[in-house]
Parts: structure tokens; sequence; C-alpha cells
């Protein structure tokens, strides 16, 4: 259940975002939240506040192109 997901999400040392088909994030794991020094809502998360700049415009492409085109989406970035 969603519960038990967000828990095993939380206990995670890396981040987890997820977000709905428009684009917009609509979850983020504790280790997320701590990294970036945001509040506790996730509308408050931009991707270009913690990924690595050279990292960044391949993971737009690919993040647009995946909401554009209705597939899941996964990577791995440096961070700042």
């Amino acid at each position: 259940n969603e519960q038990q997901q967000r828990f095993l999400a939380d206990s995670m040392p890396l981040m987890v975002v997820l977000g709905d088909s428009d684009g917009s994030v609509r979850y983020l794991n504790q280790y997320c939240f701590t990294y970036a020094g945001i509040g506790s809502k996730p509308q408050d998360f931009r991707f270009h506040d913690i990924i690595h700049a050279i990292d960044y415009p391949y993971f737009e492409r690919q993040w647009i192109g995946a909401i554009q085109d209705g597939y899941d989406f996964q990577t791995e970035v440096r961070v700042r």
C-alpha cells in the first residue's frame, strides 16, 4: 500500500521524487526535503535547485519528453 511505499522511500539514503503526468511533483522522500533544504510541501521543490548545472539540460529534455509522450521516467543525476 501507499503508506508502506512511503516508509520504504523515506528509509532510503537517496532522493526519491514522484511526479504526476502533468509534470507537477507530488511526492518527495524525507532525504530529498533534507538535502534540498525546503519545507514539507512538494510544490516548493525545484529540480534546478539541486541538479548539477551540467546534468540539468539533459535531465530537463528527458523530463519534458516523458511528460509530453506519457512514459515513465527514471534517471540518475549529480546533485549540487
